[in-house]
């Protein structure tokens, strides 16, 4: 692909980053010239579900972003089913190819915890209830619009309107993702038998407006209104729907079966009602509050919402019905519109401003979770393959492969500052700095700490009375600077802090330590301040700039960057002896924040949804990029770790990740109301923290149990089980004078030795070499791809990052 005169004795490489997916094609440069190379990322991803059925998307052409090996059950492992061909060589040189780690981390596949994804219908009504059959098919109630269908996940939506009525529900039919049924306020009965393309109506036999509707099977159904009004469908009753005895004058919201005898039903007045028989007789209990919704996980117990954010459960003894509201973890004050139960007995439970609650032990306790969204859900849905889906206002559905997210963690302190900068030292140590709180006789900067993952927080005494903007370092020794050119220093992870005025006057907005000797820290003016000796001083350096600097990020002690007002970006190679002002930046905005990954890769964070990249950020004059985060909120703080995986958070309370360097995003809602998100820290890809507004702080959290799978190491013929493994097998290696260093093998399946490799953390090391080219020559390779999950790995979404490269000439 690339090739180097033989005149020229420095070795050039070129990235062959083209996806997995993607066959991809050397370009051969002809006799005496060199060749340029294409970069993007290679991603391979697998999503590992509670239960479900083994599918295998392998590694076809044309496929963007990610190769899928498709679902895995834990206990099982997978091959990709093609070939992945990487065309290679050299026209006038010898080569070699490569194959190394995106982010160098040194375990490939590891998991992706903020997995929500919002899909929105193509109009802006209101979506009143969802109802999924399976990881791909959805319907909505929508209003007067009518009902929406997706079968592809909710990248597209088709939309029927049902003779202008206004649809309050949706209820699909569990095993038969074709069916399904939907109610209006008129008594509207309408079902679909093949995937929502038509909804010819049934008669009801009433013009009460119906408010809730379940499917038994295809055939089977019940649906509730006012005036204590049920409806039943039977293979008797056909296309005619049949009264069932009405459970008083109760004006029911949610209905409920466990099979064609046993259903459950509750109504707006705090009515629930129980009937062993297909709805000929009910035992019933009041005072449980305005029901909203409800759902029976068997014939004796079913679980309420209830209108102000309580949960109760409704319970059959025998000879009575009882309704207990469950009072831990749960009342949250928020309208609870919808409830139900998926696979394993897993509780989710959806409400008004983004509210989502989660229980995996029956309703004992309860978790809220943050989705991808702030609008108000009226309906939950959990199909058996494990996914969530959620229906609300703005024509919004939001759909999560496993409902994984991030994680609430309450502050569970008296200080009401925003959150301004923050540094983790692991998924339970934390450090926080921010505005002035009142400490009684005196304003100090607030400075809180955390060593418990959040449970619980500490106030610390900062010594200063100014605001506190940014803070950096380790256990070892924490610097924050803020106003009036405050620098404030702990050498014991933040328990105790001493501070002095370095600069008086100046606003200081950035810090970052190289180490516990060596750091930078930035302001107003075009400020520069360097120390060598752990913050015992600091020496102005000379700027080029007289612009405010918002941020610095330092590579080591002699290269790092500035960032700050009308697009200025600085950078020094010597220490800070001479700080230069960079050339070609795309925009003259302010610039927010700044995250140096290495010598050079560098990430900004600016403006309406924007970062910068630059990917040679240490040449002459570094080319930088604008890439669009999609979150549609102000980029406010940037960190990332490594050159694929980065975080951006926002205004209004989100937070972006991506993946592939910015190429792609997945905004998730980490903040309720007007919050806004100053600071993001992550520590690792499964460990990240942001903060903000409104005395909020969130951390994202896998869902459980491990969240790395290890490289693969020739682990012998038992392939199938033990520890987490993904790795790559060599099928062939063809072209003239090319010699496979790696072990080829033909088959590449999963009980062979010695032919599956762990892909090299980088390309320096010795493993990384896949074949050699003694001389010019135009070679493939062709590779498939194994992962094995054992049986305890969490349900999530995993990927792994892999690079190819070609060397000329071969050493």
């Amino acid at each position: 692909m690339p090739c180097v005169p033989p005149q020229l004795r420095s070795r050039s490489r070129a990235h062959v980053g083209a996806l997995l997916a993607i066959v991809v094609v050397a370009a051969v440069a002809s006799s005496g010239g060199a060749a340029t190379g294409a970069t993007s990322g290679t991603v391979v991803g697998a999503t590992v579900p509670a239960t479900t059925s083994l599918g295998t998307a392998g590694c076809p052409t044309s496929t963007t972003n990610v190769t899928d090996f498709g679902t895995l059950v834990p206990g099982t492992s997978n091959v990709t089913s093609s070939n992945c061909v990487v065309a290679w060589g050299s026209s006038n040189s010898s080569s070699m190819l490569r194959a190394y780690q995106s982010d160098g981390v040194g375990t490939t596949m590891g998991a992706t915890s903020n997995v929500w994804a919002t899909r929105g219908t193509p109009d802006t009504g209101y979506n009143f209830d969802v109802a999924a059959a399976d990881a791909s098919t959805a319907f909505v109630a929508a209003g007067g619009v009518g009902v929406r269908t997706t079968t592809n996940s909710g990248s597209g939506w088709t939309t029927v309107s049902l003779a202008g009525e206004n649809v309050t529900e949706v209820a699909a039919a569990p095993g038969a993702s074709t069916t399904a049924i939907a109610t209006s306020t008129v008594g509207g009965i309408y079902r679909t038998t093949n995937t929502g393309t038509s909804w010819p109506a049934e008669a009801s036999g009433t013009v009460v407006p119906l408010r809730d509707a379940t499917m038994v099977d295809a055939t089977n159904a019940f649906a509730v209104g006012d005036n204590g009004v049920v409806r039943k469908r039977t293979t008797a009753g056909g296309s005619t729907w049949l009264a069932a005895t009405s459970v008083g004058t109760s004006p029911l919201r949610a209905v409920s079966a466990v099979s064609t005898s046993v259903l459950f039903v509750g109504g707006i007045d705090g009515v629930a009602a129980r009937s062993p028989d297909g709805g000929a007789t009910w035992a019933t209990v009041s005072g449980c509050t305005g029901i909203s919704d409800i759902v029976a996980t068997n014939a004796t117990t079913a679980y309420a919402t209830h209108y102000g954010g309580s949960i109760s459960t409704i319970s059959w003894s025998g000879s009575a019905l009882t309704c207990t509201p469950i009072t831990a973890n749960v009342d949250i004050g928020e309208d609870l519109r919808s409830i139900d139960v998926g696979p394993g007995g897993v509780l989710w439970a959806a409400g008004v401003r983004g509210t989502l609650m989660r229980s995996s032990n029956a309703g004992a306790t309860w978790q809220r979770i943050r989705p991808a969204s702030a609008m108000d859900f009226d309906g939950v849905a959990t199909p058996a393959d494990g996914s969530v889906w959620l229906g609300g206002s703005s024509g919004t559905v939001v759909r999560s492969p496993t409902g994984a997210s991030f994680a609430v963690v309450r502050v569970e302190t008296t200080d009401s500052t925003s959150v301004q900068d923050m540094v983790s030292f692991s998924d339970h140590e934390l450090v926080t700095v921010g505005g002035q709180v009142d400490r009684g006789a005196t304003w100090q900067a607030s400075i809180r700490t955390t060593t418990d993952g959040g449970t619980t927080w500490t106030s610390r005494t900062s010594n200063t009375t100014e605001a506190l903007f940014s803070v950096s370092g380790s256990r070892a020794l924490l610097v924050a600077v803020g106003d009036d050119g405050v620098i404030d220093r702990s050498l014991d992870a933040g328990a105790t802090w001493s501070a002095a005025q370095v600069a008086p006057g100046v606003r200081l907005w950035g810090v970052d330590m190289v180490d516990e000797f060596t750091g930078w820290a930035v302001g107003d003016g075009g400020t520069i301040l360097r120390t060598v000796n752990g913050g015992d001083s600091w020496v102005a350096q000379a700027s080029p700039v007289t612009t405010g600097l918002r941020a610095v990020s330092a590579v080591d002690a002699n290269l790092a960057f500035a960032i700050g007002m009308q697009g200025r970006i600085l950078r020094t190679t010597d220490g800070g002896a001479t700080w230069t002002a960079l050339a070609g930046v795309p925009t003259a905005q302010a610039l927010d924040d700044v995250v140096a990954v290495d010598a050079s890769t560098v990430y900004v964070a600016y403006g309406y949804q924007t970062m910068l990249a630059s990917t040679n950020a240490s040449a002459g004059s570094p080319t930088w990029t604008n890439r669009s985060t999609g979150s549609g909120q102000d980029s406010l703080a940037i960190d990332a770790v490594s050159r694929a995986k980065i975080f951006v958070s926002t205004a209004w309370g989100y937070v972006a990740s991506s993946t592939d360097g910015g190429v792609t995003w997945i905004t998730t809602s980490v903040a309720s109301g007007n919050s806004f998100t100053y600071a993001v820290d992550a520590l690792d890809e499964n460990t990240v923290w942001a903060g903000g507004s409104m005395n909020n702080i969130v951390r994202m959290l896998p869902q459980g149990g491990a969240t790395d799978f290890g490289d693969y190491a020739d682990a012998g013929p038992n392939w199938s089980s033990g520890t987490a493994m993904f790795g790559a097998c060599l099928m062939a290696s063809t072209g003239v004078n090319v010699t496979p260093v790696w072990t080829v093998d033909g088959i590449c399946g999963t009980s062979g030795t010695g032919v599956w490799r762990g892909i090299a953390a980088t390309s320096a090391l010795p493993a990384a070499k896949v074949a050699g080219a003694s001389a010019a020559t135009s070679a493939t390779s062709s590779f498939r791809f194994g992962v094995r999950v054992p049986a305890n790995q969490p349900a999530g979404r995993y990927s792994a990052g892999i690079n190819f490269e070609v060397l000329a000439p071969d050493a």
